[in-house]
C-alpha cells in the first residue's frame, strides 16, 4: 500500500483498512493521558466572582470534559451576564459559585434516593 489518498480512501475502503498498512499492528502506537479539572459536583460554574469584585468579573468554568457541547448556550448566558448583569429566562442557580460554601461537594447527586 502506497501513500494514503485521504479521506474518499477512508470512507470508500473502511477506517482499518484504509490505515492499517501505515503503522504496525499489535502494541500502541502512543497513549495520551487526557486531564482536565472538574467541579466537584460536576457541575460547571456560570455567576459573577463576587467578593471585591462583586459584578465586575464573570466566571464561566468547570466544563469537566463535556463542557464543550455547551459553549454556544454558555457563551451567549455570559455575554449576557458581562452586558446587563442577568441572564434573562435562565436559572443559575445551580451553577453559583456560592454551592460550594455550604456544601463543599456542591449539589445532590444521588438521583436513587430522592
Amino acid at each position: 500500500m502506497g501513500a494514503w489518498n485521504g479521506i474518499g480512501e477512508f470512507e470508500t475502503m473502511g477506517g482499518r483498512e484504509a490505515i492499517s498498512g501505515l503503522v504496525d499492528s499489535g502494541e500502541p502506537v502512543a497513549t495520551r493521558l487526557c486531564m482536565y479539572s472538574m467541579t466537584p459536583d460536576k457541575n460547571f460554574v456560570i455567576d459573577f466572582l463576587g467578593g471585591e469584585f462583586g459584578k465586575d468579573v464573570v466566571v464561566g468554568g468547570g466544563f469537566s470534559g463535556h463542557g464543550f457541547k455547551m459553549s454556544p448556550v454558555v457563551g451567549r448566558i455570559l455575554a449576557d451576564l458581562m452586558l446587563t448583569g442577568e441572564a434573562k429566562g435562565v436559572e443559575l442557580k445551580h451553577f453559583g459559585i456560592g454551592r460550594f460554601e455550604e456544601n463543599p461537594k456542591g449539589n445532590f447527586k444521588d438521583f436513587l434516593h430522592h
